[in-house]
């Protein structure tokens, strides 16, 4: 009873605190002015303003005000077009605001093209700082109407299936400091327009972009560029980036040529190459991969993998050498030959790796005579270690036999490995099927060299170790359904 009595007085002193201080809130906010809570109100996305709206008669007009107009995925679904057209008309038809901060747009424009347009312009009127216009939906691209040649205010730009033309006298958009395009009809001139006239921009993203040809980032006066994405551009033949400041370059897409004239801040950089069709090595000469020797973090498919591999001639390989790598991803979907062989003679070439990432996922190696006959026997006569590495990730991992190869290579030289995880895939029937060889692999991870390592076994969704700086595919991830 005692006991009973105390926790009741303990209760009650809690509820009596938590109201003083829900009444001190209260308090605090009406002796605000109705400006300066409208004022906090505009700045919440248009759905949490107009929910707040309805909390108090003060707050009743203060969503007319807000600053963050977002039609998202969601607002979409639930609305037929008609409905979308009146909603969103009548909501800039009763905003009071004088800016708008942000205006995200997920809609198809087919035959109501002149009313968009009429949103649009109302943003920029408003000195819009994020446009977010995504017209995925719609069959052809939408044509801009504006060229942005007096707009100033927009820092942040994305644009999805839109045509886009900026005449060479284009000196708009001085206040930009990120780009996205996503299935544009642009040409490479306007791009070359953007880098000469943005000098804030940071960050320039192109995905499935058309038209382009040669890419030219000559920006040498953008001293806050840091970082260049591109992705499945089918028309690119080349991209040349000259920027001292840039920070990070990821490239998915068919085998092109780069040119790197000056990139010494480069930290990061994703090189996953298409499968090609022929077995010509592309990087016969080293080509620009010396450039990029500095960089300390690298994703690559193994196309690159493959043309530095010196095959049975040693000798005659290309001289590189990786001195500050630190973190390495490997995808292995889309190799031709590559085995233990190849990877092994890249990680020599990398001194101080200390992470390395596997990819298996959809990739089976293939039992080849050369490695049965030569190149077997030449891996256990290289005595050389890997001092530095401490962390190993395998994703796809089935117990194949020379899935276990490479397993058992890198136990036997990484001297200081602290942590192996070897992750399963979950739906793949062959993998589970293989997976009761896990006694087999426990067996070669006994042999390690290091004293300090722990092996892991997980299937993908159990999996909740590290995983690589990048992603596979970095610009599926999914956005905003707001």
């Amino acid at each position: 009873m005692a006991n009973s009595g105390i926790q009741s007085l303990e209760t009650s002193r809690s509820r009596r605190a938590e109201l003083q201080r829900n009444e001190g809130r209260g308090t605090q906010l009406s002796v605000l002015p109705d400006d300066v809570l409208t004022n906090i109100i505009s700045f919440l996305p248009l759905k949490q303003a107009i929910r707040a709206s309805t909390a108090s008669s003060r707050l009743k007009q203060s969503w007319l005000f807000s600053r963050n107009l977002c039609f998202g995925k969601d607002f979409v679904r639930r609305h037929d077009k008609e409905d979308f057209v009146r909603i969103v008309d009548r909501v800039f038809a009763l905003h009071l605001g004088s800016k708008i901060q942000t205006f995200r747009l997920v809609f198809d424009p087919t035959e109501v093209e002149v009313t968009v347009e009429n949103w649009i312009q109302i943003c920029i009127d408003k000195e819009v700082e994020e446009l977010d216009l995504d017209f995925g939906l719609a069959v052809t691209p939408y044509r801009i109407a504006s060229d942005f040649e007096d707009v100033n205010t927009i820092k942040i730009l994305k644009l999805c299936c839109c045509e886009l033309e900026l005449l060479p006298t284009f000196r708009g958009l001085n206040s930009l400091t990120t780009l996205i395009f996503r299935r544009i009809e642009i040409s490479a001139e306007s791009l070359g327009t953007l880098f000469s006239y943005c000098l804030l921009l940071e960050s320039v993203e192109l995905v499935k972009c058309r038209r382009i040809g040669h890419l030219r980032i000559l920006a040498q006066n953008l001293t806050r560029f840091k970082a260049l994405k591109v992705g499945d551009c089918t028309s690119l033949t080349q991209i040349d980036v000259d920027s001292p400041t840039i920070n990070s370059i990821y490239y998915m897409g068919r085998l092109i040529s780069f040119e790197f004239p000056s990139i010494p801040q480069l930290k990061d950089i994703i090189l996953n190459f298409k499968p090609r069709r022929a077995i010509n090595k592309f990087f016969r000469d080293g080509s620009y991969l010396s450039d990029i020797t500095h960089v300390p973090v690298i994703s690559t498919s193994t196309t690159l993998i493959e043309d530095l591999s010196p095959g049975l001639n040693v000798e005659g390989a290309l001289q590189l050498s990786f001195v500050n790598l630190r973190e390495l991803q490997l995808f292995m979907a889309g190799a031709m030959y590559c085995n233990l062989y190849d990877i092994a003679h890249f990680l020599k070439r990398c001194p101080r790796l200390e992470k390395l990432f596997i990819d298996l996922r959809g990739f089976n190696f293939e039992t080849q005579e050369v490695w049965e006959l030569h190149q077997r026997e030449l891996i256990e006569r290289d005595i050389h270690l890997l001092r530095n590495l401490e962390y190993v990730k395998m994703e796809g991992f089935k117990c194949e036999e020379h899935e276990m190869e490479v397993v058992k290579f890198l136990l036997e030289r990484a001297i200081v490995l602290e942590t192996l995880v070897l992750v399963a895939p979950k739906t793949h029937t062959q993998g589970i099927l293989q997976f009761h060889n896990i006694p087999i692999c426990r067996q070669i991870c006994k042999k390690s060299i290091s004293p300090f390592v722990k092996t892991r076994f997980y299937f993908d969704d159990k999996d909740d170790t590290p995983g690589p700086k990048h992603s596979r595919t970095w610009y599926y991830q999914r956005r905003s359904s707001n």
